[in-house]
């Protein structure tokens, strides 16, 4: 009876332990401070940046690659108020397939999204902070919705 006890104890103990470590928040690479001199700047130069290229590829996951094709074709990145902007499109998509990078300078996050007006899923966005997404992302992905039609 005594070995049973301690096995469930072993068991339970473990699982304890397993769901507080899912629990833990990765921490994220800081952003340079100096973010901002970004402006100007093509968004490949930006996603050299270590700190940005982690961040950017756990926010993305499996939409990573289709992002990085989606933004190929670029703009020089823009500074709108407090927020860092960068977009692009795919070589010869554009208003097609297109990607656009938004940091926030404030409170350091990043969010980005991904149009592809022949896509089951025509608009799909990404946020580190969900309920802070800048309104520029959302009304730059309805443009280019409306201009489909």
């Amino acid at each position: 009876m005594l070995k049973k006890l301690l096995v469930i104890s072993l068991v339970v103990s473990g699982f304890g332990s397993l769901s507080l470590h899912a629990q833990t928040k990765e921490k994220k690479p800081a952003l340079p401070k100096d973010i901002a001199r970004f402006e100007n700047e093509y968004p490949m130069d930006l996603f050299k940046v270590p700190a940005v290229k982690t961040r950017l590829r756990t926010l993305l996951g499996k939409s990573y690659n289709s992002f990085m094709e989606a933004i190929d074709t670029q703009e020089a990145m823009e500074k709108s108020d407090n927020l860092l902007v960068g977009k692009g499109c795919a070589k010869g998509l554009c208003t097609i397939y297109e990607a656009m990078i938004v940091i926030d300078l404030s409170s350091k996050t990043i969010h980005g999204g991904i149009v592809n007006t022949s896509a089951k899923t025509k608009y799909r966005s990404f946020s580190e902070a969900p309920n802070d997404k800048p309104a520029l992302l959302e009304n730059w992905a309805n443009q280019l919705l409306k201009e489909e039609n």
